[in-house]
């Protein structure tokens, strides 16, 4: 859920209801998505795989490993 608030300007607000609408609908699919990866150990493993974050033998791919 996006729980910062907006500032508003008088009775004009910087986000449209649209915006709102379109915010929480990609709140509510990352939320499903995170669920959905995060079931079981191996399959959130999987997901960094295919993100390119881990590499198949396990370690980090070299773009995340730390420089020191």
């Amino acid at each position: 859920m996006i729980t910062k608030r907006i500032a508003s300007t008088g009775t004009t607000t910087l986000l449209t209801k649209e915006d709102r609408a379109e915010l929480k609908a990609f709140a509510e699919a990352a939320r499903s998505h995170v669920d959905k990866v995060t079931r079981t150990r191996e399959t959130a493993i999987q997901e960094l795989i295919d993100a390119g974050i881990y590499g198949k033998n396990g370690k980090l791919t070299k773009r995340y490993r730390s420089v020191a």
